[in-house]
C-alpha cells in the first residue's frame, strides 16, 4: 500500500494593491512644520472648535499639539474625560483625499463594537477587526482605505496572517497616521500573565475576562515600533507610577521620547459607597437589600445598574438572586428578560449584541457582567455600579467610571468582605503603609477609613492605598479638592450610612435616585417592598427539625399525602408496579414540602426536598394543593383554635408572673420574709461549717432547723393563700 501524501497547505493570498494611482504618504501641511508649539496649540484649538460641537478641553489640545510634533504621547486622566476624541481631532487636521487611517488596540472587543458605532454617530467609518470579520473583502477594504479608524485586539494585531499582509503593505503604511493603545495600563496586567508573575497575586485572577488570556499585550512594542515615524498615543485612566515605568518598557520607548499630558483623574459626580457583605460572596444574597418585589417597583422605574461579579459562574448566580428578591420564579432563564441580562467573554456573539443593543434601548435595566463590560463602554444610561467582592483598585477604578457619565450623577456601591482569608483584614496588619503591592493595594482598599475618592486618586498618582487621614498626601489631595471647588465628597467613609440608610436601598428609584445620593435616610418606604428573607433549609434533610408539626399543619401533610396517593394512582398502574406511592412521597416528605411552602423556598429546594419530581409538574400540583387547602373553612378554623390555644397560654404565663410579683409585694408590705428569697438562701446557710461544732451535733441542729423552717414556710404559704384570695 503506497503511501498517502497530505495536501500542501493553500498558499497565502495575494498582497492586494492598488495600482491603478500611486498613494502618497498622508501628512500634515507644511505650515504646521514652521509653527511652534505656541501657534500649534491655537491652529488646533480653532480647527477643533470648527468642526466639533462639543467645548474642546486644554488636555485634548495639549495631546494633539504632541501628536502634530510627531511625539509619542501618554495622555492620562480620569474616566469620562473624553480622552477618545483625541484621536478624532488629530484625524480632522489631514486630508479626507489621502484616506488617512487611524489604528486602535483595544483589549475589549465589545469596546471596539461600542467605539464603531460611536464613530458611526460622527459619520466617521470605522470596523472592528476579529477573528469572524477577517476575509478578502475586509482586507480589500482596509488597504484601500475605505475605513478611517480599524479597531482590533492584540490577538489580531500580533497572530493575524491577514492583518499582517495588510500592516506591512505599502498602501497601509502610507495612509496610517497613528496607533493608540486604549487602556494603556492593560499592558502591565497583561504583560504579568506573559513574565509568569501574576501567579502569586489573589487580585489578579479577581477579575475573569481581564487578566487570564491576553498575555498578547505585553509583547507589542517590536510591531508598534516597525512603523517609522509615527507618533503612539497611549490612553488610560489608571496607571500608577510602576505601571508607566512596565508600560514604557514593553514598548521600548525611554521617557525622554514620551509626552504625558495629565488630566484630573477624580469624578467628583460619582459617590461611592462601600458596603460589608453579610453573606457569602458565591451566593449573592446580599443583592436582595437592592432588589424588592416587581409588584412593588416596576422594571421601567428600577435604577439602570451593572453588576460586575468576579467570576463568569458567578454572573448567573447574581440572576438567580434578583429574580429571586423580585419573586419572579425562573425569571433567570429568560433569554429576553425585562428586568436583567448577563454579558461575559464567552457569550455568543449575537447574544453580546442584543444585550448591549436592548440596553442602549432601555428595554431592560440591570446588566450581570464580569470585567468584559468594565472597559470603555460610554453610556450615559448607567446611573448606578455595584461591584461583588474585593479586587484591584485600578480595576474597580476602571468599572466605577462606568457610571454618571452625560452630567448625570453615578453612584458606586463597593460590597467588600469584610475578612480574606490570609489577607490583611485591619490596618494594624499593614507594616509599611506606602510599600504596598497589588494584594495589599485590594485589602487597603476594603479597610481604609480615608475618603474613598482620595483613595483612588492617590492610588492612580503614588501607587498606594492610604491608610490614615494623617497621612500628607492624603492632606494634599484634600486642600487640592478644595481649591478646584470640588462639591462635598458623599462616600460612605466622609459621610457613613446609618442603618435606616442601608434598610431604604431597596426604596431607590429613577425618582427618587438623586435625592438618596444626598440623603439615603429620608427616602419614602414602598409598602410591602421589604428583601427576600431566605430560611435555609439542610441539604442532608427534609426540614431543620424531624418530628410532627403543628397540628393544623399536621392535618394538611396528612391531605397531601391522601392527594398525591390519588395522583399517583391515576398516573401507573398499582397492582403491577413494584413501588408504591409512599416510596415517593410519604408523611416526612410532606412535612419538608409545607414547611419549605411556609418559608418561601424556591422551585428548585423543594424538588431537592423530594429527590426530584415523579410526575412532571408535581411542584406546582402541590402548590396548587397547599392553596387550596389553605382557603377551606376547616384550615381557617384550625388557625382560629391554635391562635386562641396561643393567646390561652399567654394570659396563663401572665397570671403566673402576676400572682408571683403580687405576692412579693404582700410579703414587703407586711414586712414578713420572702420565702423564695429564703430558699435561695438556704443552701448557702446550710454549707456554712463552724469548726467549733461536733459533726453530730451539727448535723441534729440543722436537722431541726430545717424542719422548723418547714413548718414555718407552710404556715406562711397558707396565710399568703388567703390573704391572695381576698384580694382577687
Amino acid at each position: 500500500m503506497g503511501l498517502v501524501s497530505e495536501p500542501l497547505p493553500a498558499p497565502p493570498a495575494p498582497l492586494i494593491r492598488n495600482n491603478e494611482k500611486k498613494l502618497h504618504p498622508a501628512s500634515l501641511g507644511l505650515q504646521y512644520k514652521k509653527m511652534n508649539p505656541d501657534m500649534i496649540y491655537d491652529a488646533v484649538e480653532k480647527h477643533s472648535t470648527d468642526r466639533f460641537p462639543q467645548p474642546t478641553k486644554k488636555l485634548q489640545i495639549k495631546a494633539v499639539v504632541s501628536l502634530v510634533q510627531r511625539e509619542h504621547c501618554f495622555v492620562l486622566a480620569g474616566t469620562g474625560y473624553g480622552k477618545s476624541r483625541i484621536p478624532e481631532m488629530y484625524y480632522t487636521m489631514f486630508d479626507k483625499k489621502d484616506k488617512p487611517v487611524v489604528l486602535v488596540l483595544n483589549p475589549l472587543d465589545s469596546l471596539g463594537d461600542n467605539q464603531v458605532k460611536e464613530k458611526a454617530n460622527v459619520n466617521i467609518s470605522a470596523i472592528n477587526l476579529t477573528k469572524m470579520t477577517l476575509n478578502a473583502k475586509t482586507e480589500k477594504e482596509v488597504v484601500n482605505g475605505d475605513y478611517t479608524f480599524v479597531y482590533l485586539s492584540p490577538e489580531v494585531f500580533l497572530n493575524s496572517h491577514i492583518f499582517h499582509r495588510i500592516f506591512f503593505s505599502p498602501e497601509f503604511q502610507a495612509r496610517l497616521i497613528l496607533s493608540v493603545v486604549d487602556e494603556a495600563h492593560m499592558i502591565y496586567m497583561w504583560g504579568l500573565v506573559a513574565s509568569g508573575k501574576s501567579k502569586g497575586l489573589i487580585s489578579h485572577g479577581k477579575h475573569q475576562d481581564i487578566s487570564i488570556f491576553r498575555p498578547s499585550y505585553g509583547k507589542m512594542g517590536e510591531r508598534l515600533m516597525s512603523c517609522n515615524g509615527m507618533p503612539i498615543l497611549l490612553m488610560s485612566a489608571t496607571c500608577r507610577p510602576l505601571a508607566v515605568d512596565r508600560i514604557l518598557g514593553s514598548l521600548k520607548i525611554t521617557y525622554d521620547n514620551m509626552n504625558f499630558v495629565r488630566g484630573e483623574l477624580t469624578r467628583p459626580e460619582i459617590t461611592i459607597w462601600r458596603i460589608e457583605m453579610k453573606a457569602a460572596l458565591n451566593s449573592s444574597d446580599d443583592l436582595l437589600n437592592f432588589f424588592g418585589p416587581a409588584s412593588c417597583i416596576n422594571d421601567s422605574q428600577l435604577v439602570p445598574t451593572i453588576i460586575y461579579s468576579t467570576s463568569r459562574n458567578l454572573t448567573y448566580q447574581v440572576l438567580v438572586v434578583l429574580n429571586e428578591g423580585r419573586r419572579v420564579a425562573g425569571g433567570h432563564n429568560v433569554a429576553k428578560s425585562q428586568f436583567a441580562r448577563r454579558y461575559h467573554a464567552c457569550t455568543g456573539e449575537l447574544d453580546k449584541t442584543d444585550v448591549i443593543q436592548d440596553f442602549e434601548l432601555g428595554r431592560y435595566p440591570v446588566i450581570s457582567s464580569t470585567m468584559a463590560l468594565g472597559l470603555g463602554q460610554n453610556w450615559s444610561r448607567v446611573r448606578r455600579v455595584i461591584h461583588m467582592g474585593r479586587g484591584d483598585p485600578a480595576t474597580i477604578f476602571q468599572m466605577v467610571g462606568r457610571c454618571g457619565r452625560g452630567g448625570n450623577p453615578g453612584l458606586a456601591i463597593l460590597m467588600v468582605e469584610p475578612v480574606r482569608r490570609k489577607g490583611k483584614n485591619c490596618v494594624s496588619d499593614f507594616g509599611d503603609h506606602e510599600n504596598q503591592n497589588d494584594d495589599d493595594r485590594m485589602d487597603a482598599l476594603a479597610i481604609s477609613p480615608v475618603c474613598l475618592q482620595i483613595c483612588f486618586s492617590i492610588d492612580n498618582k503614588l501607587g498606594y492605598i492610604p491608610l490614615s487621614n494623617d497621612d500628607p498626601n492624603v492632606q494634599r489631595e484634600r486642600q487640592r479638592y478644595i481649591a478646584a471647588g470640588f462639591p462635598e465628597c458623599r462616600c460612605s467613609n466622609c459621610h457613613p450610612l446609618t442603618a435606616e440608610a442601608l434598610q431604604n436601598l431597596i426604596h431607590i428609584n429613577i425618582d427618587n435616585f438623586e435625592n438618596a445620593i444626598l440623603n439615603p435616610e429620608a427616602i419614602p418606604p414602598v409598602l410591602l417592598n421589604v428583601p427576600l428573607n431566605r430560611t435555609k433549609v439542610a441539604a442532608a434533610g427534609y426540614r431543620p427539625d424531624k418530628g410532627p408539626l403543628a397540628p393544623h399543619l399536621e392535618e394538611m401533610a396528612t391531605y397531601l399525602v391522601e392527594r398525591f396517593k390519588i395522583l399517583f394512582d391515576e398516573h401507573f398502574d398499582c397492582e403491577t408496579a413494584y413501588f408504591t406511592d409512599t416510596d415517593f412521597f410519604d408523611l416526612d416528605k410532606a412535612r419538608g414540602i409545607i414547611h419549605a411552602s411556609k418559608s418561601s423556598q424556591p422551585p428548585d429546594v423543594m424538588a431537592r426536598l423530594l429527590g426530584g419530581e415523579v410526575i412532571e409538574g408535581q411542584i406546582n400540583i402541590m402548590k396548587q394543593w397547599i392553596e387550596l387547602y389553605e382557603s377551606g373553612e376547616v384550615y381557617l378554623q384550625k388557625l382560629a383554635d391554635e391562635r386562641e390555644r396561643k393567646q390561652t397560654e399567654s394570659f396563663q404565663k401572665l397570671h403566673v408572673v402576676f400572682m408571683r410579683q403580687l405576692k412579693e409585694r404582700v410579703h414587703k408590705q407586711k414586712g414578713k420574709p420572702n420565702v423564695y428569697s429564703e430558699r435561695l438562701k438556704r443552701p448557702n446557710e446550710l454549707t456554712t461549717v463552724k469548726p467549733a461544732e461536733d459533726e453530730d451535733a451539727r448535723k441534729d441542729k440543722d436537722k431541726v432547723e430545717d424542719e422548723d423552717k418547714v413548718e414555718e414556710e407552710d404556715k406562711v404559704e397558707d396565710e399568703d393563700k388567703v390573704e391572695d384570695e381576698d384580694r382577687v
